[in-house]
């Protein structure tokens, strides 16, 4: 009698550990296509949704550009110390920057913008695939730690990118040219150790003809 009742107490033992802690979970479909969908990251929708915050704050996140290059003719370390953004530890520094000025040449391939601010400094704009970070991180808004992981942060990159390709230079390459007046918001990036500013490229983020 004693021997069935050990059993029978093992049996219940055995039964009560599967219930209280299972081998494996059973999970709805629907459960599961929630937990596909929060792991999806779309990276266009992403781009999109920050692309109309960020021009909807430009005017506040941008640098005058004469408050720059006048630091940076005083001393170009504190300029992007103040001014410009470090993302990771390499040595570019990014730059959100507002300038009024002018077209003073133009091709399919390139326009040259000399910004009355100053007026020795010539700012390239290439008409054409677009490459880095700039667009993303000049403004400092994004984080690489607000993304599950680095290549979450640079899909956004690439589809800010896309987005500069295909609304903003043909609208600029098209619609505008040498001796046209406009304010510029650009985004670029210098070395941490540059020194002198007379050229450099950037890329447009917003414009209006003047």
């Amino acid at each position: 009698m004693k021997k069935w009742l050990y059993i029978l107490l093992w049996i219940i033992g055995v039964v009560l550990l599967f219930v209280f802690f299972p081998l494996f979970h059973i999970r709805s479909l629907s459960d599961r296509n929630q937990i596909k969908a929060a792991e999806t990251f779309d990276a266009d929708a992403f781009a999109d949704s920050y692309w109309t915050e960020l021009l909807d704050s430009l005017e506040q996140h941008a640098v005058p550009f004469a408050e720059f290059t006048t630091l940076f003719e005083k001393d170009p370390t504190q300029a992007l110390e103040s001014h410009a953004k470090k993302v990771g530890v390499g040595s570019k520094r990014y730059l959100l920057l507002k300038m009024s000025g002018e077209i003073v040449s133009k091709t399919e391939a390139q326009i040259t913008f000399k910004p009355s601010e100053a007026p020795g400094i010539e700012i390239i704009i290439e008409n054409g695939p677009v490459f880095g970070n700039e667009v993303r991180d000049a403004s400092g808004n994004l984080s690489v730690s607000d993304f599950k992981d680095t290549r979450q942060f640079n899909d956004v990159a690439a589809s800010l990118n896309i987005k500069i390709e295909e609304d903003v230079l043909p609208l600029l390459f098209k619609e505008y040219n040498i001796g046209d007046r406009l304010r510029l918001i650009c985004a670029t990036s210098l070395q941490a150790d540059d020194t002198t500013l007379t050229s450099f490229q950037a890329t447009p983020v917003s414009f209006r003809k003047l």
